[in-house]
């Protein structure tokens, strides 16, 4: 049930990619997110259950949400209307929340209005201990130079109020896709932070590709770390110390 468990949102424009994202961290397992390219297709919260059946591994929830901005859809005022107060509703009340992901389309080439709405949003919530990233997406469609413009842009944007954390991806080639495993790992999970849990990203995302629907028998949270197994002693045995 949404709200019993730790909760990862995703947030952004409309058409920059939330719902293709979620679908991408699952590789071609499982197409969780109804994605379109039809501007506002996403009109409210989804919640998806993430190792709901996998024992020893973290239970957690990814959350897609509407997305701000222009719409090119009959009625685009009416249907929008109400998406921020239902954003910002969930970011002020959910106590499940931990992180905090902010799509951006590298093509925009800075923060656009429904982004500056966005941040106002998360700012206004006073959510001081969820985590907030800018993930700057699509950026198999543009030349590396534009990304990292469009980063260095919103850094120097951000940089009188916060130390914005940004990262990049791309949900068709899977580039990044890795690193987002390892924030939401950071994020849902108690174990220490560092490149292991970069490396379980990696791994995860491996053996999604390898195991396909064999995947939910997936290996427990010790063999994701590299943890050994608890072995019990064997008994004592007396002939062991003879003479």
């Amino acid at each position: 049930m949404p709200g019993h468990r730790p909760e990862v949102l995703f947030i952004g424009r409309t058409n920059s990619g939330k719902s293709s994202m979620i679908n991408a961290l699952f590789s071609s397992l499982t197409k969780f997110a109804p994605a379109s390219k039809t501007r506002a297709f996403t009109r409210k919260l989804h919640f998806y259950e993430v190792n709901r059946e996998r024992a020893g591994l973290p239970h957690f929830m990814l959350v897609d949400s509407p997305g701000l901005g222009c719409a090119d859809i009959p009625n685009a005022a009416k249907i929008t209307r109400e998406f921020p107060n239902m954003i910002f509703e969930y970011l002020r009340n959910r106590n499940a929340l931990k992180h905090i992901f902010h799509l951006v389309d590298a093509r925009n080439h800075k923060l656009l209005p429904a982004d500056k709405q966005l941040l106002h949003l998360v700012a206004k919530a006073q959510r001081r201990s969820v985590r907030y990233t800018i993930v700057i997406t699509k950026i198999d469609v543009c030349k590396r130079k534009v990304a990292n413009s469009t980063a260095q842009r919103i850094r120097e944007e951000l940089a009188p109020y916060c130390d914005v954390d940004i990262m990049f991806a791309s949900a068709r080639a899977l580039r990044g896709v890795d690193h987002l495993w390892s924030k939401i790992w950071q994020s849902v999970t108690e174990t220490p932070r560092g490149r292991r849990h970069r490396d379980i990203g990696r791994k995860e995302l491996e053996r999604l590709n390898k195991e396909g629907p064999n995947a939910l028998k997936a290996p427990n949270l010790s063999e994701l770390l590299e943890i050994p197994d608890y072995q019990r002693p064997q008994d004592f045995d007396e002939e062991d110390f003879e003479e």
